[in-house]
């Protein structure tokens, strides 16, 4: 079974969730290496067509989605055990201005 690559748009299951967390069948922007993800775990940040308010970057026209990229609610995903599917791949420049977004946010 292939694998999610960094910088590819995914539809995932996020359930099972509590409170504030992001739920249900999202898109996502994988941010995890290869080897991560070889295990079948992802880093994921979750998509939403909520462009406004804090901890969003919103995605230019030509992305394979539309919406915001949600920084600050980076989950780890298992893709073995969960349906997904693939939307696109991001452009090199979306995914390191994410990266960084999310670099800010963690302070590092």
């Amino acid at each position: 079974m292939s694998l999610p690559k960094q910088g590819e748009y995914i539809a995932i299951e996020f359930s099972p969730t509590e409170e504030h967390e992001e739920q249900g069948y999202l898109l996502a922007l994988v941010l995890s290496v290869e080897s991560i993800n070889r295990c079948g775990l992802v880093w994921v940040m979750p998509v939403t067509s909520i462009t406004t308010g804090p901890g969003r970057f919103v995605l230019p026209d030509g992305e394979p989605v539309k919406g915001a990229v949600l920084y600050a609610q980076i989950r780890t995903l298992d893709c073995n055990a969960r349906s997904w599917t693939s939307r696109g791949m991001s452009s090199r420049e979306v995914l390191e201005e994410v990266l960084s977004c999310a670099a800010t946010a963690l302070g590092i």
